[in-house]
């Protein structure tokens, strides 16, 4: 048995070495490096896949990638490696993606992969092996059902993440080498870190206007105000989801949002795919179906946005942070859209500061956190030398937020809405303690990553919430 295992190692690249995709998530970074590329994939298909493969692994070549590998896999057959077996890189994607994976680790001695001169796909990928070693002269690592034709014809067999009944059918024609078995299943937990429902509490702003107007009373525009919050966290969701597509490589090498689905391997990208197109059609059918058609504009601006932040401007200093504040202030628009209820320039006056200001501070979150070694944030346009600014920008823009906050109150909207507005000078020290809070909170890096998200759990914001809430009451009465 011993002698039998001692021949050479055939290992399939996706799905078993590495847990993901590689050519998929070759075609993500492409198509976020240059969007315009997808014309030119799109015609290639018409050439036939391996013509398309050929130009994924022609964009690759010239990328950096952090591959999400089997670990306990890739231990195994490093330690074959160092045994003297021969171990050969057999896939069926471009040959180009192949040779990263092979000099990135320095195990294969060989490389067997698609070209433009040798195609290579899942159903002929047996037919090049048997030309290559002859019939059972090697043994092979596989986990899916289009890898039994090799197995058929091999002398021994891995399983990597294989799902039982493809094993039992298998096992009884060859000798079993070694079995590395799922270690984690997608469950509802996944999906809803994937969806992050937490952060529907940003899409609270929708009631914004209904609750500076003071209708929140009206029964018929707070129905209108909570499907307008529903259908934008969905769509909300469904961008997150892309996002995360998008950002892999990024995210793996970020301290924790490594750990969120995609990047693990835990959602498939086909499966992220669906959840985000699942996610997106339900948001735009409850929008046309109950709300006016100026809040479904929203939802389409919002993605442009979105779109526009996610493949360029996410990495543009400054144009980042201005973008990302445009999203919030676009809630209060949509909240508006949704009910039909105007708001004052002093609303979004305010909202753009007090927003600028916490985009400014997660960036500069984001910077305090890099290890020594690190200059720059993963994915984005920051050097550890743009904190400063970042800190003074986000500070004069928290500060300007509270002298917005002053000039509304003097000026003659709000003898409209309150019948003692005098008290509502009450609500600028609350909103400086907050401020300044926050500035030593993250300056003293007690602060993580979201801002925002820590505001939704902190008992002190909490505490503050009620007091402007309770002031506002005050104010009305």
């Amino acid at each position: 048995m011993q002698q039998l295992f001692s021949t050479p190692l055939c290992v399939d690249l996706d799905g078993t070495l590495i847990k993901t995709n590689t050519l998929f998530e070759a075609f993500l970074v492409a198509i976020k490096r240059n969007p315009l590329r997808f014309i030119s994939l799109f015609f290639a298909t018409f050439r036939g896949k391996t013509y398309t493969k050929h130009i994924i692994g022609q964009y690759a070549k010239h990328e950096s990638f952090v591959w999400l590998y089997n670990n306990e896999f890739l231990t195994y057959i490093q330690t074959e490696h160092a045994k003297g077996r021969i171990l050969i890189l057999a896939t069926a994607s471009d040959i180009a993606i192949a040779n990263k994976v092979a000099s990135e680790l320095g195990i294969f001695q060989e490389v067997i992969a698609s070209s433009i001169t040798t195609p290579v796909n899942a159903s002929t990928k047996y037919k090049v092996l048997e030309e290559r070693f002859g019939n059972q002269g090697f043994s092979y690592a596989g986990n899916s059902h289009a890898d039994i034709a090799v197995w058929n014809i091999s002398s021994s067999a891995i399983f990597v993440h294989t799902p039982k009944a493809i094993a039992s059918l298998v096992k009884k024609s060859i000798p079993i080498e070694a079995k590395f078995p799922v270690t984690k299943h997608l469950t509802l937990s996944d999906v809803v870190q994937e969806i992050r429902i937490h952060q529907w509490l940003k899409n609270l702003l929708l009631f914004v206007p209904l609750i500076m107007a003071h209708q929140i009373g009206d029964g018929k525009l707070t129905l209108h105000a909570l499907v307008g919050f529903f259908s934008f966290s969905l769509l909300a969701s469904s961008m997150y989801v892309m996002n995360d597509l998008l950002d892999i490589p990024s995210d793996r090498a970020h301290k924790t949002k490594r750990t969120r689905p995609i990047a693990l391997g835990t959602i498939s990208a086909l499966q992220a795919i669906f959840l985000a197109g699942f996610l997106g059609i339900t948001s735009f059918a409850l929008a046309l179906a109950v709300l006016p058609f100026s809040f479904f504009q929203m939802l389409v601006l919002y993605i442009c946005i979105n779109g526009i932040y996610s493949f360029r401007a996410k990495k543009i200093p400054y144009v980042d942070i201005s973008i990302l504040t445009a999203l919030y202030v676009l809630r209060i628009f949509a909240g508006s859209a949704a009910t039909i209820v105007p708001t004052s320039t002093w609303l979004f006056l305010f909202a753009g500061c007090l927003f600028f200001f916490l985009a400014c501070m997660k960036r500069v979150i984001e910077l305090l956190q890099l290890q020594k070694a690190q200059d720059t944030a993963p994915g984005r346009g920051y050097s550890k030398q743009d904190t400063k600014r970042l800190v003074t920008l986000g500070i004069s823009s928290s500060f300007l937020s509270c002298i917005v906050l002053g000039l509304y109150i003097r000026s003659n909207n709000v003898t409209l809405l309150y019948s003692r507005p005098e008290l509502l000078w009450a609500l600028l020290p609350l909103l400086g303690i907050w401020i300044i809070r926050m500035w030593h909170l993250t300056l003293t890096k007690r602060l993580p990553d979201d801002p925002v998200l820590f505001t939704s759990k902190d008992s002190v914001s909490y505490g503050i919430g009620a007091a402007v809430i309770g002031i506002l009451l005050l104010a009305t009465l």
